[in-house]
């Protein structure tokens, strides 16, 4: 099979004379069976891993802050030293294709959150 995976976003920015319109859409392959790893995990101030399970293989994964007030941190860990690349606001989310094999954190600010995961095999 082919074009198991459909994924589409639309960005729009209209800021004064700052103005910005991007339309993208794209089909993946999704070559292994497999997730969603999914649930919702309470993740600290501490840098703390995010919780997959019964995915081997990393693929596609949407992340959800499910705070109100506080965002968090998704990166990795090298070293016990935390290197956050995604920040969600409260309410914010995401959507993208993760390196196999990667182990992922997450960190809050000032108070914990509860953070929603859903990760697919590649």
């Amino acid at each position: 099979m082919a074009d198991e995976i459909s994924l589409s976003y639309t960005l729009n920015i209209n800021n004064n004379n700052l103005k910005y319109f991007a339309s993208e859409s794209y089909n993946a392959d999704q070559s292994t069976l497999g997730g969603p790893s999914n649930g919702v995990q309470n993740i600290g101030t501490s840098s703390e891993a995010v919780g997959i399970t019964d995915v081997s293989s990393l693929g596609f994964a949407k992340f959800k802050n499910l705070d109100l007030v506080n965002y968090v941190e998704v990166g990795i860990e090298v070293a016990a030293t935390f290197y956050p690349f995604i920040k969600l606001l409260a309410g914010e989310s995401c959507v993208l294709r993760l390196s196999p094999g990667t182990a992922l954190y997450a960190r809050a600010n000032t108070a914990s959150v509860n953070l929603e995961s859903m990760v697919f095999e590649a």
